[in-house]
């Protein structure tokens, strides 16, 4: 959450493209990794789609009101992203670098 707050992501969705891209850069750029597999930007993207989801209208119509409902759409996008189902988490935790 905090990376994705630091890039304006919810703003500007396509900058945790652009982070995905350029840490993806960086791996390959090394000398022998050319052909790398780099499941890490799989799952931010993944992580991202998730906590996007999450709506603030139903917040909005529970009753929050100002911070309230920053927070509450904080703590929900915490809660989506600890269940988003990523796939590539199996493959990172293998993953040397």
């Amino acid at each position: 959450m905090a990376l994705f707050n630091q890039i304006d992501a919810w703003r500007k969705p396509e900058r945790v493209e652009q982070l995905a891209l350029a840490c993806l850069a960086d791996v390959r750029g090394r000398k022998g990794r050319e052909n790398y597999h780099y499941p890490q930007a799989d799952a931010l993207r993944e992580r991202f789609a998730c906590a996007e989801n999450v709506d603030v209208k139903p917040i909005v119509d529970a009753g929050f009101k100002g911070a309230a409902i920053r927070d509450e759409l904080h703590r929900q996008r915490i809660q989506a992203i600890a269940a988003c189902a990523a796939p590539s988490d199996q493959q990172i935790a293998g993953t040397p670098y």
